[in-house]
């Protein structure tokens, strides 16, 4: 996150990393819990970014969707869905919120949708 926040290489944050006590690894604690998840949970997994963010940036939402998606089985070879019994599997989703910023995603009209849809999911039997 320093370094994503700071790219300049004569500020000092970069090289102050090795001293941080509380490191956490998002891709890693990513990869971790998906293994546990139950698979029909993995598979309605979401991951909301916004486009402008200006402390996290949006590509490293993507990383870690893609962290969760590659440790299950979640698509065929195309890229989409498992197919069962005729019914197509709802894949986890990536959303990015354009216009949006760290603090205002939750405004956003397409946030409400996203949240919606993905509280009301309910997997057919």
């Amino acid at each position: 996150m320093v370094r994503a926040l700071y790219p300049q290489r004569w500020l000092p944050y970069r090289y102050l990393g090795p001293f941080v006590r509380d490191k956490w690894d998002a891709r890693a604690a990513a990869a971790e819990i998906a293994h546990k998840l139950p698979q029909d949970l993995a598979r309605r997994t979401m991951v909301l970014v916004s486009e402008r963010d200006e402390v996290v940036p949006p590509v490293m939402g993507r990383e870690i969707f893609d962290v969760l998606r590659g440790s299950r089985d979640m698509t065929n070879e195309k890229g989409e869905g498992a197919v069962a019994d005729g019914r197509r599997e709802p894949l986890g989703r990536f959303v990015v919120l354009e216009g949006a910023l760290h603090e205002d995603a939750w405004r956003y009209r397409d946030w409400s949708r996203a949240m919606k849809q993905y509280l009301t999911y309910r997997r057919v039997t």
